[in-house]
């Protein structure tokens, strides 16, 4: 079974994400989830999240948005990748709903993959940290030759998607 699911989601909510994926046993259904995002206050303390066990893996994840503000990002990718384990990952790119700024963080979190730096260490159950393998980036657009991901969002049209493939 196949489930596609879009939720708007207020910032100070998101914890509940991975109770919210453990009620529908995903581990049965491939689950795709779009999720946007908003901060409703200027509020901008992390939110702390703990990992309680394993998260359950899931087919896809769209970030259709997220909060502006830099101060949430590594909150907001830690309780993203502590409540699923999607196998791909995309992000649109608009500077109002998905900023290059995010984007950027996005990429840089996921590829320094370091122990030391991990969200787990007072716990048994071990974070995305330790079980994220490789990440693979695609885009929607044609790019001939090989460029990294600063070069490609300085001339990345607005609406299109970029895409992590997570090997976990």
């Amino acid at each position: 079974m196949e489930v596609d699911l879009q939720s708007t989601v207020c910032y100070l909510d998101l914890g509940n994400l991975w109770k919210f994926l453990q009620n529908i046993k995903p581990q049965n259904v491939l689950v795709s989830l779009s999720l946007f995002i908003i901060q409703l206050s200027d509020d901008v303390n992390p939110v702390v999240f703990q990992v309680s066990s394993p998260p359950p893996r899931i087919k896809h994840l769209h970030l259709g948005s997220v909060p502006k503000n830099e101060i949430l990002f590594s909150s907001v990718v830690n309780i993203l990748l502590s409540s699923c384990c999607p196998a791909t990952i995309s992000l649109n790119v608009h500077p109002y709903f998905c900023s290059k700024a995010f984007i950027e963080f996005f990429y840089d979190k996921l590829m320094e993959r370091k122990g030391d730096d991990c969200f787990c260490s007072s716990s048994d159950a071990k974070c995305w940290w330790h079980g994220l393998k490789d990440v693979k980036i695609r885009s929607s657009m044609k790019i001939e030759e090989e460029v990294d991901l600063k070069t490609m969002l300085e001339s990345y049209p607005f609406g299109e998607n970029i895409n992590f493939m997570l090997e976990f």
